[in-house]
């Protein structure tokens, strides 16, 4: 007995001793680390703030380390270890300090100072790597809680679900019914004021660039994809000959029902998942947080009021994947499912030039799904295919449609050279400069490459090169490899500094179609300055008017919703980076449960995730928004049957 309570004493004490040392880490790496990041960057202004600035963290430390390490001891006594939430905690450290690095440095110092032996005598170099273990502790910390409470969920009898009478339960039982009217009317009513404030709407200047060249103001190119134009321009015709504002407050009105139906169904979707599984009593919250992110969160009604191509591919994609996601447990498509996929599935071919790729990838894992009607779907799929591949290689080449540059499928390396070209001008010989200097543009020299090199955007590095044949590619590859073997990090950087918005969530993404929204109400003769500055005058689209009346409350709302991009907290749902987390969350926990098949459903997603990283823009919504758009259905698929699969000793042990 006494040996029993000796070694209980022990292991208590124990506990406390790692859960203390445990909570200095982390609350290091909050406070201590973090700060003298911005400090030593001078991001916190005057000599007397970054004083303070330094000071004050040192201050909090001791109770934030108290705090942290009775978290820690409570959680440790009650979940064991659990392997993929230390995997992932450790991932997710790591897109910290990177994401810190690039963030403040523009470069991967945090890092290579610890590497590196001379620089020993850094405070980076000597404590990056506690740091690392702060951040992961928390992050595991809350993961391990995460994966112990579904779990160890209680679930609860379907029929049992709504036992109580009154408004509450008549609302629950109305949602039961008709979730995916519930979503559309809640949605639908809080975009409208956004319609009619901003009417008629607003162009992005690659929608307006595709109607004037549908309408031949402008050369047909393919650099955005040529049918998607010519859909685009058939819709706008439909208010043209009542002028420039009728025409695009009538497309964006028809492209808002499209984008309010679609987040309904995949919201309605995703509530029947849950609800028909043991977290049946979560139904109702699921359809609360979705519908409420769709409906209030203003990115999506003011995107839905842009005219541009990416719209109608978001509406596309999440139909698309959504089908996928209820075939994965249903295993079959009814005819309104499959006139569904092909609306969609046209819309994912045409919209965006890497569509084909995703298009083929879905439709292959939806055959891997099915058990009964597969036929219809490799047919359908083989003839929209086949028919695209037909458009562009025959018909739009006949009527005038030019290929663009290909360089901008080639961001990532461009952007590897340009930075090169910058950091390290010496390094570059004479034959190298020359190749160089022959794949550029008239008018372009490689110092300009160096001198607009942007980490964040390769617009200015990739519209300077012509279009890559296959002899100037190969050109290309061998300067570009020869510079790889100089300075690898070099090139390491370029990659990073171009895509750690998509894995970090702590710093807010420039959201252009918001921007353009903005700028057309407080830029006089916007338009005007972008005929002038980009198509040389020879748009001939119109220029918007919008009515004085409602110019204020426009106003007002843009630069309310510009300004909460630096809340605290409200600006990380700005970021591509944490719904990046939260998809990396949910196949880890497909995974922890061994449920392979649900992994199908996931894999065109993740290619366009995938996408993103070699995109021009880092952090873009605007191209994270077709797959981030997905993550309440892909909840209730994970949800679905959580409990029904082997879940491995070796990962979780949790207690009884």
């Amino acid at each position: 007995m006494n040996e029993e309570i000796i070694t209980k004493n022990v292991n208590s004490a124990a506990n406390k001793i790692v859960s203390i040392i445990f909570g200095v880490l982390s609350s290091y790496a909050l406070l201590i680390y973090n700060n003298k990041v911005f400090i030593n960057r001078g991001a916190l202004g005057n000599e007397l703030t970054n004083e303070l600035g330094d000071i004050l963290p040192n201050l909090a430390f001791p109770v934030f380390s108290l705090f942290l390490a009775f978290c820690y001891s409570k959680t440790f006594k009650k979940i064991h270890f659990s392997l993929s939430a230390c995997i992932l905690s450790f991932l997710f450290s790591v897109f910290t300090i990177t994401g810190l690095s690039f963030s403040v440095y523009s470069d991967e110092r945090l890092w290579g100072k610890y590497f590196l032996p001379n620089n020993a005598s850094n405070f980076f170099g000597r404590f990056t790597l506690l740091a690392v273990i702060g951040f992961g502790l928390i992050y595991y910390v809350i993961l391990a809680n995460l994966f112990n409470y579904f779990d160890n969920y209680t679930s609860v009898v379907i029929k049992d679900r709504i036992t109580s009478k009154g408004p509450l339960s008549t609302v629950r039982n109305f949602i039961d019914k008709h979730p995916f009217a519930c979503a559309a009317i809640v949605i639908a009513i809080c975009w409208i004021p956004y319609f009619v404030i901003f009417y008629p709407g607003a162009f992005m200047t690659d929608g307006y660039r595709q109607l004037n060249e549908f309408y031949g103001y402008i050369g047909k190119t393919t650099h955005h994809p040529y049918l998607a134009t010519t859909i685009m321009g058939l819709i706008f015709s439909i208010g043209k000959p009542f002028g420039l504002n009728a025409a695009m407050f009538i497309y964006t009105t028809i492209q808002g029902i499209l984008g309010c139906l679609a987040f309904a169904y995949t919201i309605s979707q995703a509530y029947r998942l849950v609800r028909d599984s043991k977290f049946s009593r979560m139904a109702l919250l699921v359809f609360g947080i979705a519908t409420a992110n769709f409906a209030l969160f203003p990115i999506y009604p003011m995107s839905m009021g842009i005219i541009y191509k990416d719209n109608p591919y978001i509406i596309s994609t999440l139909i698309f994947f959504t089908i996928i996601v209820v075939a994965c447990v249903n295993k079959k498509v009814n005819l309104k499912t499959f006139f569904l996929f092909l609306i969609s599935g046209i819309g994912v071919l045409a919209f965006r030039n890497d569509g084909i790729l995703i298009f083929i990838v879905g439709s292959v894992c939806l055959l891997f799904l099915l058990a009964t009607g597969k036929k219809k779907i490799i047919v359908s799929s083989i003839v929209m295919t086949l028919t695209l591949l037909l458009l562009n290689s025959i018909v739009f080449p006949n009527i005038g449609v030019k290929k663009f540059t290909n360089a901008e499928m080639m961001s990532v390396p461009l952007q590897q050279t340009a930075r090169f070209l910058r950091d390290h001008p010496n390094d570059v010989t004479a034959d190298e400069q020359e190749t160089l200097q022959s794949l550029l543009k008239s008018g372009y020299t490689t110092d300009d490459l160096a001198q607009k090199y942007n980490p964040l955007n390769s617009d200015n590095v990739k519209n300077k090169f012509k279009s890559f044949t296959s002899d100037s590619f190969k050109q290309y590859l061998s300067v570009w490899a020869a510079m790889l073997t100089k300075h690898p990090s070099t090139y390491l950087e370029a990659t990073i500094g171009g895509t750690y918005k998509y894995y970090y969530p702590f710093e807010t993404a420039l959201q252009v179609p918001i921007y353009y929204i903005s700028n057309a109400h407080e830029v006089p003769n916007y338009w005007e300055m972008i005929d002038r500055e980009r198509f040389d005058n020879k748009a001939g689209l119109g220029h918007i008017e919008y009515p004085n009346a409602l110019k204020p409350a426009a106003s007002t709302i843009t630069k309310v919703v510009l300004r909460s991009y630096s809340v605290p907290v409200l600006t990380m749902f700005y970021n591509s980076g944490i719904y990046a987390w939260a998809l990396m969350i949910t196949i880890t926990m497909v995974l922890r449960k061994r449920q392979w098949k649900k992994l199908i459903p996931f894999i065109p997603i993740v290619c366009i995730y995938l996408i993103c990283l070699i995109s021009p823009v880092n952090g873009s919504m605007r191209y994270s928004l077709p797959w981030l758009v997905t993550l309440p259905v892909l909840v209730g698929l994970v949800l679905k049957d959580y409990s029904s699969a082997h879940d491995p000793v070796s990962d979780e042990n949790t207690q009884e």
